[in-house]
This record gives C-alpha cells, structure tokens and sequence, in this order.
C-alpha cells in the first residue's frame, strides 16, 4: 500500500469520525467541562473554589432563637460574667445572619450600652424584615 492511499484512507477515517466527536462533545460538554476542569484543579493551575465559611442560615437562625430564649429566661442574680457571654454569642451570631443576609450592622464596633442594645434590635428588625423569625408577635423567642 502507498502512502498516498493510507494518508486518502486516513483521511476518509478523520471525515466519517469528526461529526460524530463534534457531536459527543456538544451532547456531553457539561461532563466534559466538569473532567477537565478537576484535571486542571489536581495539577494546581486553577484554585480551589472558595469554602463557605459559616455555617449554614437555618443553623445560625436556631442559634439565635436558643440564644434569645436563655437570655429571656435567665434567672435574677446569674453572675454578670454568664449574661456579658451570651449577650457576646447573641451579637456574633446576629453579625453571621446579617453576613449571610447581606444586611449592614455595627456589632463589631465598639458600642456599649443603650447603643449597643439599639444596634442588636435594629438588627434583629433587619433580619426580621429579611424573612429571619428571631423573635414571635409578642417579643419573645420564636
């Protein structure tokens, strides 16, 4: 056989294959995109998708609402020191919720009494205009 005859079938092979590779590839791009964008990740020529790094609104939102009840219940003459730590994981939590909501707040600034307490119920209302159910009708935790 001459070279001329296996480049003409060669190139008869590329002609009947090629539709039906472009084809595959239109039909399968999504796996195919997936296959070589993890190859692309392993060798270390993409960066790794960010992690979400709070945990997840329902979570955080149960935290509050747990939170909001302790606070509401603590009995007269806890120690300071208990009532300060939980009114610290109440404004870490609302500042997390406010994150995740995309709602401004200034509960990392350093506020202190009546301000600090009418930035958390700014916030609460907030977050409560956001569909985050804090607190029921009356005031008290959902």
């Amino acid at each position: 056989m001459s070279t001329a005859a296996v480049v003409e079938a060669a190139e008869v092979g590329v002609a009947l294959v090629a539709p039906t590779l472009v084809f595959g590839l239109v039909v399968h791009a999504g796996t195919v995109a997936r296959l070589v964008t993890a190859l692309v990740r392993r060798l270390h020529l993409l960066p790794e998708p960010p992690q979400p790094v709070d945990p997840p609104i329902e979570r955080v939102a149960a935290s509050l609402r747990r939170i909001s009840r302790e606070l509401a219940s603590l009995p007269p003459g806890i120690p300071q020191l208990r009532r300060r730590a939980l009114l610290l994981a109440y404004d870490d939590l609302l500042g997390t919720a406010c994150r995740a909501l995309a709602i401004g707040h200034e509960l990392d600034e350093p506020l202190s009494g009546w301000d600090r307490e009418l930035e958390r119920l700014r916030v609460e209302a907030r977050l409560q205009d956001a569909g985050l159910q804090i607190r029921d009708g009356r005031g008290r935790a959902a």
